[in-house]
């Protein structure tokens, strides 16, 4: 190949990826702008009536035995109750979150449970999606919740 064909080879080959640099950037820039026209204006339809099927069985409480864990909340060192939260028009409508039973760790003894001043039985956070149902009940907002799931034992914070 002739010197003055590479030198036009190169020059060729930078405005072929000057060209698609250029087009790549005109199509994000177009679907960014679809995708805000999408949000839809006044009488226009929206764009999210895909249905969502929730299986029949998807409310049904499992019993404690068959989630492998029977009954942890009490059996731990720090227990905890549970409390239902329930929200209309969210995706579990109700979700249960645990609520420590004491400030303190019990430790069991010989002759009875003993409260462990030293360690502080605290919530553990999980954070957990949730689904919102809009006003039109066409489209589902994603959300995500911290919701405490159990309890453990911590050291006490000491000042």
């Amino acid at each position: 190949i002739h010197h003055s064909d590479r030198r036009m080879w190169k020059t060729s080959e930078m405005e072929l990826k000057n060209n698609a640099s250029k087009y790549l950037v005109v199509c994000c820039v177009s679907m960014l702008l679809g995708l805000t026209m999408a949000k839809g204006e006044v009488g226009e339809k929206e764009r999210c009536e895909d249905t969502l099927t929730i299986p029949s069985d998807y409310y049904k409480t499992p019993s404690e035995e068959s989630e492998g864990n029977g009954n942890i909340n009490t059996r731990s060192l720090s227990p905890w109750t549970w409390k239902p939260i329930t929200v209309k028009n969210r995706i579990p409508p109700t979700i249960w979150e645990a609520k420590c039973s004491s400030m303190y760790c019990v430790y069991p003894t010989n002759s009875s449970q003993a409260v462990g001043y030293q360690q502080n039985s605290v919530p553990i956070y999980q954070q957990v999606m949730v689904l919102h149902i809009s006003a039109t009940r066409k489209c589902y907002n994603v959300a995500f919740l911290s919701v405490a799931v159990g309890c453990t034992c911590a050291w006490a914070r000491t000042s």
